[in-house]
C-alpha cells in the first residue's frame, strides 16, 4: 500500500467514524428510559418505608422450627399438607397427580 492510499483510507475511516452518534440507550429520547417506577412500587408496598433503608429485628422466636423444616426438606422427610376445610380439591395426592403426567384429569389419555 503506498503512502497516499494509506492516508486516504485513514481519512475515510476517520470521517466515517466521526458520523457515529452516541448510542447510549439511557440518553436516547426514542427508547424507554428508567423512571424509578420499580422503587416507587416497592416503597408503596412496605408498611414502614424506613425498612427499605435498614431492616428491623424479627420478633424473638426460636429458629429451631425453621431449621427443622429445612432439615426435613434436605433429608426427604416431608410432612403431608393439612387437608382443606373447604372441601375443595380432587382428593388425589401430589404423587398420584404427577404419576398421571399432569394431564388435566384425563388420566393421561
Amino acid at each position: 500500500m503506498n503512502r497516499c492510499t494509506h492516508h486516504c483510507f485513514l481519512l475515510s475511516a476517520l470521517v466515517g467514524l466521526a458520523g457515529c452518534a452516541d448510542r447510549d440507550p439511557y440518553l436516547r429520547t426514542d427508547v424507554w428510559q428508567p423512571t424509578g417506577a420499580n422503587a416507587a412500587n416497592i416503597a408503596a408496598m412496605v408498611v414502614n418505608p424506613r425498612d427499605l433503608i435498614a431492616g428491623r429485628n424479627a420478633p424473638t422466636q426460636s429458629a429451631r422450627a425453621s431449621e427443622m423444616a429445612v432439615e426435613h426438606i434436605w433429608t426427604g422427610q416431608l410432612q403431608p399438607l393439612a387437608s382443606s376445610a373447604s372441601g375443595q380439591g380432587s382428593g388425589q395426592s401430589s404423587a398420584t397427580a404427577s404419576a398421571a403426567g399432569g394431564a388435566g384429569g384425563t388420566g393421561g389419555q
